[in-house]
């Protein structure tokens, strides 16, 4: 059949990055070009889907880990949170 038209989930993170991006199938021309590093990467991103006609579902803002204080405020923000909350990211550091 005819391949599916191109789709996309992407989380903006509070940095003006984005935490979480999911392709329905290979989309690398959207790296492209892209300012990595700094407050324009989202927003860059959005642009290039665009043009390419790629359907965008926005998630709900959240915080990206990237720095050793980002990893701090997210040990903090579990510490504080229910113990079922985020199992594989608790396991995951508790092995660090």
């Amino acid at each position: 059949g005819p391949e599916a038209a191109p789709r996309a989930a992407l989380g903006p993170a509070e940095d003006g990055g984005y935490y979480l991006i999911g392709l329905n199938r290979p989309q690398g021309e959207i790296f492209a070009d892209i300012p990595w590093g700094t407050a324009e990467v989202y927003t860059k991103t959005i642009m290039i889907m665009n043009r390419l006609n790629v359907k965008v579902e926005v998630m709900d803002q959240w915080r990206d880990v990237d720095s050793p204080e980002d990893l701090e405020a997210l040990r903090q923000r579990l510490a504080g949170a229910p113990e079922d909350a985020a199992p594989h990211t608790r396991a995951w550091l508790r092995g660090r």
